[in-house]
């Protein structure tokens, strides 16, 4: 199709360099991931507002949505939105697993797999990705950063976690590394900078 939304049949990971290609965009620093199972096509249109940015290019990954083609048309005039359709429900890991491969063939960096219920505050992405630019100056290996979560339900920010030999402990954001970071051993998924080179290293996920 001659838009710059391709609406692509995933099936597997095979040939991500062909589905991603021309865009007639630079080369994404980032690629966003968006995850869709049935979602509100109007909720995922301000979620992908929240995400737009410089350097940054947005993946709608549908698991065999009943509105796949709602979506579709949605998005059909954006220069830097692609939806990607899977012929099942893959599940969250393995479409996780396909935006890595999708990512590698865009010649991103970094990906960020995004939950279609999250909502985040504007220019999310673009604002981490400058934060994971920060700290890896001082820390090379950087593998993941995430964001303090605010949980709607429990109206509370959930605590980061470090994982002892004999227990877990959570801690409440106070500062870090050097002043706005923390050291955890857990992130959720959604809305979590990921280094492709780490990925590379450790292998998927």
């Amino acid at each position: 199709m001659d838009t710059a939304l391709q609406a692509v049949t995933g099936e597997t990971c095979a040939a991500p360099a062909r589905l991603l290609e021309p865009m007639g965009q630079p080369t994404p620093m980032m690629l966003v991931g968006v995850i869709t199972y049935n979602p509100d096509v109007g909720r995922l249109r301000e979620l992908c507002l929240e995400l737009s940015g410089d350097g940054i290019e947005i993946l709608l990954i549908d698991n065999q949505s009943d509105n796949v083609q709602d979506i579709c048309d949605e998005f059909d005039r954006d220069s830097d939105i692609r939806v990607v359709r899977n012929p099942e429900n893959i599940g969250l890991a393995a479409a996780v697993n396909q935006l890595v491969e999708f990512a590698r063939g865009a010649r991103a960096r970094y990906i960020m797999p995004v939950d279609q219920d999250s909502k985040f505050d504007a220019c999310y992405a673009t604002n981490m990705l400058g934060n994971f630019h920060e700290l890896q100056a001082d820390l090379p290996l950087l593998a993941a950063m995430g964001a303090k979560v605010f949980d709607v339900r429990k109206r509370a920010y959930q605590r980061f976690m470090r994982f002892g030999h004999t227990r877990v402990e959570r801690r409440t954001f106070s500062g870090g590394l050097p002043n706005r970071y923390v050291d955890t051993d857990f992130l959720i998924t959604s809305g979590t900078v990921v280094s492709l080179d780490c990925v590379d290293q450790i292998g998927p996920m």
